[in-house]
């Protein structure tokens, strides 16, 4: 999946939560430097450390 398309349905959850725009910029900006700066294996990874 591209990222354009990742983000279109991240934007549709943060609507259907009835996030507000603020977060929905905020949420939107974090993904976006996340996904540019990790690999899915490493994401993988932080999320299984404890």
């Amino acid at each position: 999946m591209e990222t354009k398309d990742f983000l279109n349905y991240l934007e549709l959850a943060l609507k259907n939560l009835h996030a507000t725009e603020a977060m929905h910029f905020n949420i939107r900006g974090e993904v976006s430097r996340l996904l540019k700066l990790y690999s899915v294996e490493e994401v993988n990874e932080k999320l299984n450390k404890k």
